[in-house]
């Protein structure tokens, strides 16, 4: 087969056939890592000359086929080697995956997903410098993409950049991307913003509680509680009231302020917040039921246990009372004292 992509001239042209060629002298890997492990030899610098081989046969092949498609199968065949993570060779690796990046974007237009790439293993190597210049560079030309921005944003919160910097950052990021794909920066801001505790901490709770996309609102009103616990009784209670009956409703919320009023042994609050669940989530959570009956013998109140059961066999879904019934069966089993609910 080899023998064939090397003479045959209209094969040679294929960047595919470029690729067999030039990985074909890191066929006897897999039996070198075998007789090393066996006798309990270190590989790597038998491969590394193997891969020196293979390295070399691409940049031939570049040379001999300088098109975009080329330049990319080599860069993904570094990124490969890069990834099986050796202490002795990553750096040399590293390396010549950086110079392929440089080269790929002297000659060609790079695709946001490879450039993307490229700034997180310039990150990861420790090449912050390099990595903000070119993604400041590059932020203009894909002002919509998440993967960008979240780099950007999180490269100015480990330089310890201003405050000041770090929000406008943030705020820009927000209005240039879709608010469905802005996960990962809010979870990045937040994060910033109660590790550093901003002022700015409880406005940026504020404003990822108001938001329709679920899965934001639910993380900042989750973490709204758990900041607002670390004030005081009284600011919890405010910003569960405020925030209780504004949708999106997340399951989460309310066992988050349940769990914490637990620990604080408020027991009306906690009978509270079940309420407010169950009207939310009681026709679809078994486990809500359960939990709630589950507190209600923690608390000695044993004599609400039999209506709680018959209100969730009127409102769970008919698809789940079989579920309900055998997990209420196994709740009773395990009571210890004795208590009859029915």
């Amino acid at each position: 087969m080899y023998k064939r992509l090397t003479e045959d001239a209209e094969l040679g042209k294929l960047s595919t056939s470029q690729d067999v060629l030039a990985r074909r002298h890191l066929l006897e890997e897999t039996e070198i890592l075998k007789k090393c492990e066996k006798n309990g030899q270190i590989a790597d610098f038998t491969i590394a000359e193997l891969e020196e081989k293979a390295n070399s046969a691409f940049l031939e092949s570049i040379a001999f086929l300088d098109t975009q498609e080329m330049h990319l199968i080599y860069i993904n065949f570094l990124i490969e080697r890069l990834n099986l993570n050796s202490q002795y060779l990553n750096d040399e690796r590293f390396e010549r995956l950086n110079d392929a990046f440089y080269k790929l974007e002297s000659k060609f237009q790079i695709s946001v997903d490879y450039l993307v790439k490229w700034m997180r293993y310039l990150i990861t190597f420790k090449k912050i410098d390099e990595a903000f210049e070119k993604i400041e560079k590059y932020l203009d030309e894909f002002k919509s993409n998440k993967d960008l921005w979240t780099l950007y944003l999180e490269l100015n919160i480990n330089k310890n950049a201003q405050e000041d910097i770090i929000l406008k950052v943030f705020y820009k990021s927000i209005d240039n991307i879709k608010q469905n794909e802005a996960l990962e920066l809010w979870e990045t801001i937040f994060e910033w913003s109660l590790n550093s505790q901003s002022q700015n901490a409880e406005k940026l709770l504020q404003l990822g509680s108001s938001l329709m996309v679920k899965e934001i609102s639910t993380i900042a009103r989750t973490k709204y509680l758990e900041w607002a616990e670390k004030i005081n009784d009284f600011k919890l209670k405010e910003v569960y009231s405020n925030l209780r009956q504004i949708p999106p409703y997340s399951y989460e919320f309310f066992l988050k302020y349940i769990e914490l009023e637990k620990s604080r042994l408020h027991e009306k609050d906690v009978e509270f917040a079940y309420e407010d669940a169950l009207k939310h989530f009681g026709n679809e959570i078994i486990d809500l039921w359960i939990e709630y009956m589950c507190f209600k013998q923690e608390i000695k109140k044993t004599q609400d246990i039999a209506g709680l059961y018959w209100r969730a066999m009127k409102q769970l879904d008919s698809d789940l009372i079989e579920e309900f019934s055998h997990k209420f069966c196994l709740f009773k089993l395990n009571s210890t004292d004795g208590h009859t609910f029915e």
